[in-house]
C-alpha cells in the first residue's frame, strides 16, 4: 500500500506509480488506469514473496507534462499469514515403525511438513531435517532401530510456507503394541530346608514391565506348573515334593501384555532329611548249607531305602560291608561267610543317611 503527499499544480490530471525489481532493474508503470489527482494512495497485489520492489510516483499535468519521479521507497515482499493446518492425520503400525499420512494443505507457497513426535504430547522433537513434500512419512525410531514396544508416542504435524509460517500443528496418539517378550530371571536357587521342603529363589528380571513370574516344577520327563506370583514375590516353598526325589525348577519372567521371557533354570537338586532311621533289631545270623544268611526285623521309617550288612572277625572291629547296595528285602546271604565272623545292620534313608549300627552277633551252626 502507498501513500505520498498531494501535489498543488492547480492544472493536474493524474498520477502514474513505477516499479523496479531489484533483480531486473527494469522499472515499469503498475497501475493500468490513471490514479486521480484527489487519489494519494495505490494498493500493488501482483506482488512475489521474497522479493525486493522499489516504487516511486510521478505527477501528470493536462497538457502531458511528467514531473520528474518522486524519491523511491522500497520494500520487501513478505508474508505472516500460516498455512492451514493439515487434516487427517492417521497414523498405522508396521513392524514396530509408524507409517503417518495426511491429506495436502492447498497453500500457494508452501514449502513443506514437518513432523515432530512426543511422549507426553508437550515436549517435541523433529524426527527428520529436511521439510516432507510428501504427505506420508515412515517413522522408524532412533537411527532406525524401531520403536519401543509397549510405548504410545504422539506425533504432531504441520505444515509451513515457504516464509517459515508455521500452522497450527495436529497431533495423534499411536500405540506401539508390546510383542517383545521380557527378559529372562536372574539365576534361580534352590535351598533344602531342614528336609522339609525346597525352597526356590530368583533374580529378577532386568524388564521394567514384568508384572509376575512362573514357577514350574521338572521331575524326570513330567512338568508341573506350580503357580504364578506378583512380581515382589520371588521366594517361593515347595513343600510337596517327595523326600528323595530330585528335581528341577524353571522360572519365567511374564510382562503386562501377556509375553513370556524364556526359562531359566535351577540345578538340581533332591529333597533330603537330616535323621537318619532307627538300627534294626532282632539280628540273627546263621551258617546254612556252608553260607551265612543274616536276618532281621524291619524298621519302621517312611523314607527307608534299604539295609547295610556288615561283618568283622571280632564284634567291636571295623567291619566290611557285605552288600554295594542298600537291600531292600529283611535278609542277606553271605557266601563268603564263616562260622568266625561277626555281623551287624545299619539301615539306610533315602537322603542317604545311614543310621546306627544293630548289636553285632555271631554266626550260628543250624543242622
Amino acid at each position: 500500500q502507498l501513500t505520498w503527499n498531494r501535489n498543488p499544480e492547480s492544472d493536474l490530471s493524474h498520477y502514474d506509480v513505477y516499479r523496479m525489481h531489484i533483480e531486473t532493474a527494469d522499472s515499469i508503470r503498475i497501475n493500468p488506469v490513471p490514479i486521480p489527482p484527489n487519489s494519494t494512495l495505490y494498493v500493488d497485489n501482483t506482488l512475489v514473496y521474497k522479493h525486493t520492489y522499489y516504487y516511486s510516483v510521478v505527477a501528470v499535468d493536462s497538457s502531458g507534462n511528467t514531473s520528474a519521479a518522486s524519491d523511491a521507497v522500497h520494500v520487501l515482499a513478505t508474508d505472516t499469514t500460516p498455512p492451514e493446518s493439515p487434516t487427517q492425520v492417521t497414523g498405522t503400525v508396521s513392524d514396530r515403525s509408524v507409517i503417518l499420512s495426511w491429506n495436502p494443505v492447498v497453500d500457494n507457497d508452501l514449502a513443506g511438513y514437518r513432523v515432530s513426535r512426543s511422549m507426553n504430547d508437550q515436549t517435541f522433537f523433529p524426527i527428520h531435517e529436511e521439510l516432507l513434500r510428501e504427505t506420508r512419512y515412515r517413522d522408524t525410531g532412533p537411527e532406525g532401530q524401531g520403536l519401543q514396544a509397549g510405548r504410545s508416542y504422539f506425533y504432531a504435524v504441520k505444515a509451513i510456507d515457504s516464509l517459515a509460517n508455521t500452522s497450527q500443528a495436529v497431533g495423534i496418539w499411536v500405540a506401539i503394541p508390546d510383542d517383545e517378550p521380557p527378559s529372562s530371571t536372574g539365576q534361580v536357587t534352590v535351598h533344602n530346608r531342614h528336609g522339609r521342603y525346597l525352597e526356590i529363589s530368583w533374580n529378577p528380571s532386568p524388564s521394567r514391565d514384568v508384572s509376575k513370574y512362573c514357577l514350574v516344577r521338572i521331575v524326570g520327563d513330567n512338568k508341573m506348573e506350580i503357580g504364578c506370583f506378583p512380581e515382589t514375590l520371588r521366594t517361593v516353598q515347595d513343600d510337596s515334593i517327595v523326600t528323595g526325589q530330585t528335581v528341577v525348577y524353571s522360572v519365567t519372567a511374564v510382562d503386562s501384555a501377556g509375553n513370556i521371557s524364556e526359562p531359566k533354570f535351577s540345578y538340581p537338586e533332591t529333597l533330603r532329611d537330616f535323621d537318619p532311621p532307627p538300627f534294626p533289631r532282632f539280628v540273627e545270623a546263621a551258617l546254612i548249607d556252608q553260607q551265612v544268611v543274616v536276618q532281621w526285623d524291619p524298621v519302621g521309617a517312611s523314607d527307608l531305602e534299604g539295609y547295610f550288612v556288615y561283618r568283622s572277625d571280632l564284634p567291636t572291629g571295623v567291619g566290611q560291608r557285605v552288600n554295594e547296595i542298600p537291600v531292600q528285602d529283611k535278609s542277606l546271604i553271605d557266601p563268603d561267610g564263616t562260622p568266625a565272623h561277626w555281623y551287624w545292620v545299619t539301615a539306610v534313608d533315602v537322603s542317604g543317611n545311614q543310621g546306627n549300627k544293630s548289636k553285632a552277633v555271631p554266626v550260628q551252626s543250624l543242622r
